[in-house]
């Protein structure tokens, strides 16, 4: 099996010599399987790394323009922000090599913001992202009924295959943070995909109930909330959403229901009891160095050196307090508002680009949700390194540039009066002044 995937890596990375956009979604597809993980032989050539390089390569050689919309440069910001905690941190060497490890990211990001740069496909990467969420899903199902899963917390929880996602709670929080992304493809102008995305879907919510993870399934139910909130017929779909709670919590295994219960006595949960310890832990390491934190990575380390426990943070927010201290609070901070800031500037352009769809239109409250979603697993996940948060910004960032490009063509058009085929998010549209 590993010469097969040998064979397909060596041809795809081929096919993105000639075009970077191909490559794109082959880098895409390799962070989600991580074939160096499944097959140690590939990893010794560091796939990922190697693999995003060349695609990048292949972009410079035929694009040869780099663009940095404010999102990315905010990101950049974040990356220089990580190194200027290197000087003061517990342990300088793995402060850099974290922070320079960090760069992968920039990569996966810069790729997706400048090669989605089309109608055609950034739709094509949307679809890719979810496709490969729902295949992670699918297969950790698989996995759970083939007898494959952890015992944790006293119930069996699904788990997928590689390093991102062998943990329950980072499964769960990969699936739950896309479904936001889900939806968008049920819309009727993307055609017949949306009669494979809905099954796809319950697929995904079925991974999570599975995984057994509280975190998941509060930020589940509190993404449907938001999202009824934010929709057109609020009234209808707040009803829809509330059967469907009551249909999952009725069909949910009594394991399940047991531990979802638990968030009711969290003063005898052991596992919320360790989150606190690690909570006044980094407290303490922000007191010490309030500036720039005990540097990149480096709470397990430092906690180890404290009390004699490398426990992990669990906590987005003390994460970032006791890591970077105020340089990251300011400078992630400032990545988020870039965020925001850019979905409202789509979400008012695409109000003016004729013949705008759906599911476009959408994106920006869909991928506002995505990072709130985030940001609620941030209070129990030290998810700061989680891809997704980068990816969602490098859709944002490519749907600025596209909405962009839209609009300015719509606007031309007006002004000459003249019948033209103009580029519209679907593809090509006739339009008459």
């Amino acid at each position: 099996m590993v010469w097969a995937v040998s064979v397909a890596l060596a041809a795809l990375g081929v096919w993105a010599l000639f075009n970077p956009f191909v490559g794109l979604i082959g880098v895409l597809a390799i962070i989600f399987v991580r074939p160096g993980e499944l097959y140690p032989i590939l990893d010794t050539i560091h796939i990922q790394r190697s693999f995003t390089l060349l695609v990048l390569i292949s972009f410079l050689v035929h694009e040869r323009r780099l663009q940095l919309p404010k999102v990315s440069k905010a990101l950049l910001i974040f990356w220089i922000a990580m190194f200027s905690t290197v000087p003061l941190s517990f342990w300088r060497a793995g402060a850099f090599l974290n922070s320079f490890d960090f760069g992968k990211v920039i990569m996966y990001h810069l790729l997706i913001v400048n090669l989605a740069t089309t109608a055609k496909r950034f739709r094509i990467v949307l679809v890719t992202i979810c496709g490969l969420v729902a295949w992670l899903a699918a297969w950790s199902s698989y996995l759970y009924y083939a007898g494959e899963f952890q015992v944790r917390m006293g119930i069996q929880r699904a788990v997928g295959l590689n390093n991102q996602t062998n943990d329950p709670n980072a499964l769960g929080i990969t699936i739950v943070t896309a479904l936001p992304l889900f939806l968008l493809l049920w819309s009727k102008d993307v055609g017949r995909l949306r009669w494979v995305m809905m099954p796809l879907t319950a697929i995904c919510l079925w991974t999570i109930v599975l995984t057994g993870s509280r975190t998941s399934y509060i930020v589940f139910v509190a993404l449907a909330l938001a999202y009824a909130l934010t929709h057109r017929y609020r009234i209808p779909v707040f009803i829809g959403i509330a059967a469907l709670l009551v249909t999952v919590w009725i069909a949910l295994p009594s394991q399940y229901r047991t531990r979802i219960e638990t968030v009711d006595n969290l003063s005898s949960d052991d596992s919320y009891q360790g989150r606190l310890q690690s909570w006044h832990a980094a407290w303490e390491m922000f007191k010490r160095n309030p500036v720039t934190g005990v540097g990149v990575g480096e709470f397990s380390d430092a906690h180890g050196a404290m009390g004699g426990h490398w426990l992990n943070v669990h906590s987005l927010y003390f994460q970032v307090l006791s890591e970077m201290g105020i340089v990251g609070i300011l400078s992630f901070g400032f990545f988020l508002i870039a965020v925001f800031r850019e979905n409202s500037l789509i979400r008012r352009r695409s109000k003016r680009i004729p013949d705008c769809p759906a599911w476009f239109r959408h994106y920006p409250t869909a991928c506002n949700l995505a990072f709130f979603g985030l940001l609620l697993t941030g209070y129990s996940s030290h998810n700061l390194g989680r891809d997704t948060w980068y990816f969602f910004a490098g859709l944002t960032a490519a749907a600025g540039l596209v909405a962009k490009k839209e609009l300015l063509a719509a606007e031309r058009q007006q002004d000459s009066k003249a019948p033209a085929r103009i580029a519209s998010p679907v593809g090509l549209a006739e339009v008459r002044a």
